[in-house]
């Protein structure tokens, strides 16, 4: 799929699908806290050199975490629910209720049968990579912590079927992992940690048991793996790249339902922190695309058919060198979601009910056996989407993930769609509806050409944060009552029974007088 770019971007007419904010006096904060820390960070002492495939085998370990001079915004979880019987006024934070009027808007957006930007995110279950590598700017792992944030509150508020995962670092506690498992898994990390070719191997002889059956041990002792000149480093970054194709099948994320936005935020710093024990691995985009590939072909051979949309939230430059190996990926992957396409499609010649994401086709009964008509007006089975951060990415960068995004343009099987973003207009005044709509129906390829998109602007009109430059992020109990219009009924009425009594009914108690009724005369 193409890349869209607003062609009005910056314009100041506003549209309405673009107004997300009210205008309003700003209420007393009710149940919350200004922050008054910001991350620190401080400069890198070394800086990696780029060669292919992204590993380097000159790289060293930085000392320090990168710079983080235009570091200035603060996420926090605004969570005050709001009351179950609304006899007082209640209100929201000013600050809070823009993010909430922005995502309202956004779920009113409505194209070619899909209703509203929040739909597909119950209608498909939605993979969530981060970009975790040690190199990011501080800016753009704000950025794409706070994207993130917004797919895993709204997730959670939907009661959707998503799973997390960082691009550097695994769930090591995962309970679909048995305890052997998860031994083998942490002595894969061991290796892959290690500064030197021979304190890998001497790992590898130490978790003999831990790493039976994963060929290491074969590895190093083919001569035919490495070259007669080949630097102990360089040996190093060979045995790392086969290390790293060892642990895709133990590679499990986070579901949704096991985080909140604090325990994601405090996972995706360690995934960073982890990341820097290995500064010869620099680059994981076409690793992770073709995790997410092998991920859905293994579902298929499995006889299981449901749809899936992969989410990569990237900020780090991609090698050119990657840029053939996501190209093959992106044929396996459309080969899968065709085939799961055509299976879809037998299954449901007449069918009785369509979700919500997925328009009634005119033409179904003309054309029962057609998947191109099929996959034209669903979408796809399998797609990735790239939200790509690019303030800090040069020409040759952008230009590698643009060719990743034009690849197989217009084909049947283009699973692929990538949406640049720059962290600094994201951090201060967020995606416009339209665009959030756009990044989250990217399954289907007529959102990406879609007309609208190159006429409006691509980001909110107004800044989010408030006056100490904190972005406030709803929680999913607002979410739910005020952009899905949700009201939650009680399974029984115990609470409202047993509670305490509020203050206007002690004060109509303490006015309550008795008296008597004269008797009547007749």
């Amino acid at each position: 799929m193409g890349n869209c770019m607003s062609s009005e971007e910056g314009s100041k007419k506003p549209n309405e699908t673009d107004k997300a904010t009210k205008t309003s006096t700003k209420p007393v904060f009710i149940g919350s806290k200004k922050p008054n820390e910001t991350d620190k960070a401080t400069k890198t002492s070394t800086k990696p050199v780029f060669i292919q495939d992204g590993l380097d085998a000159n790289a060293q370990v930085s000392q320090q975490p990168p710079s983080n001079n235009n570091q200035s915004y603060t996420l926090r979880v605004y969570d005050e629910p709001p009351p179950k019987y609304q006899q007082i006024s209640w209100t929201v934070p000013l600050d809070v209720e823009k993010v909430l009027d922005l995502l309202k808007t956004s779920h009113k957006v409505t194209y070619g049968g899909h209703k509203g930007a929040w739909a597909a995110l119950m209608e498909r279950h939605r993979q969530i990579w981060l970009d975790s590598a040690y190199t990011l700017n501080p800016r753009t792992f704000k950025a794409i912590l706070f994207y993130a944030g917004v797919l895993l509150l709204v997730g959670k508020a939907l009661g959707s079927n998503m799973t997390f995962y960082f691009t550097t670092f695994p769930n090591v506690e995962t309970d679909q992992l048995s305890d052997l498992e998860l031994d083998t898994l942490k002595a894969l990390m061991e290796v892959i940690n290690a500064r030197t070719f021979r304190v890998a191997c001497e790992i590898i002889s130490q978790k003999e048991t831990a790493l039976a059956g994963q060929g290491l041990k074969d590895f190093i002792s083919d001569d035919a793996n490495f070259l007669e000149k080949d630097t102990p480093d360089e040996k190093l970054v060979k045995l790392l790249a086969f290390t790293r194709e060892k642990m895709k099948g133990f590679w499990h994320g986070w579901d949704v339902r096991d985080l909140d936005f604090e325990k994601l935020q405090s996972l995706y710093k360690r995934a960073r922190k982890e990341s820097r024990k290995q500064p010869k691995l620099l680059n994981n985009t076409s690793f992770i695309y073709q995790m997410a590939v092998d991920g859905y072909k293994r579902q298929l051979e499995s006889g299981t058919i449901y749809p899936v949309s992969c989410t990569l939230i990237l900020g780090t430059r991609l090698e050119p060198a990657e840029v053939d190996a996501i190209q093959e990926c992106q044929l396996e992957g459309g080969k899968a979601s065709n085939e799961a396409a055509k299976e879809a499609h037998s299954r449901k010649k007449a069918p009785l009910w369509r979700r919500s994401t997925q328009p009634e086709p005119d033409s179904a009964a003309k054309n029962a056996g057609s998947v191109a008509e099929e996959l034209g007006q669903v979408g796809h089975q399998f797609c990735i989407q790239g939200i790509v951060f690019t303030d800090n990415l040069n020409h040759q960068a952008k230009e590698a993930y643009n060719k990743v995004d034009n690849y197989r343009q217009g084909k049947p099987d283009d699973i692929n769609d990538v949406t640049f973003v720059s962290e600094a207009r994201l951090l201060y005044s967020f995606l416009s509806p339209l665009w959030l709509f756009k990044t989250t129906t990217s399954h289907d390829p007529r959102v990406d050409g879609w007309g609208e998109l190159r006429n409006k602007r691509q980001y909110n009109e107004q800044r989010i944060a408030d006056e100490n430059g904190t972005i406030w992020l709803p929680g999913p109990a607002l979410i739910r009552r005020f952009v899905l219009d949700i009201v939650d009924e009680d399974d029984s009425d115990d609470e409202e029974q047993n509670r305490a009594p509020r203050q206007d009914e002690i004060d109509f108690a303490n006015g309550v007088n008795f008296g008597t009724v004269p008797n009547a005369k007749h």
